[in-house]
């Protein structure tokens, strides 16, 4: 085994300060992204809410949290899956879920006290939109 250092009192609670710091950072950050990442779904949307149904429904999907992820709207360009689904995070400045206030992703159980609206038709991503 390699030989420790042995640090002094203030330099291991100096060490896990650092430790908690960088954990909140990390989490902060992630929220960051997150908030950015919504801003821009719910942004697209708004782009193609005149446009494609299924896509839209697709979006609407996702973000139902009661509904199961959907399959790839566009196989071709989709990322795979991860191995555990994250959780969806919804404001807490509200119970209304809405495709502006959560993260998207299926909860297995949603509290009573949500409005939560119906969930749209499932896109059938094997259809072709080629004629």
């Amino acid at each position: 085994m390699p030989p420790t250092e042995d640090l002094s009192l203030d330099e291991d609670i100096a060490e896990v300060r650092r430790e908690a710091q960088k954990a909140v950072d990390r989490e902060i950050a992630a929220r960051v992204e997150l908030q950015a990442a919504i801003d821009n779904r719910v942004t697209v949307r708004a782009k193609i809410a005149g446009g494609d149904a299924d896509a839209l429904a697709f979006i609407d999907n996702y973000v139902h949290p009661t509904t199961t992820n959907p399959e790839p709207v566009a196989p071709d360009v989709a990322a795979p899956p991860p191995a555990v689904e994250p959780p969806v995070f919804t404001t807490v400045d509200t119970s209304e879920l809405t495709p502006e206030t959560t993260s998207g992703g299926s909860a297995p159980v949603v509290a009573d006290a949500l409005d939560v609206p119906e969930a749209p038709a499932p896109v059938d991503a094997s259809a072709s939109t080629e004629g």
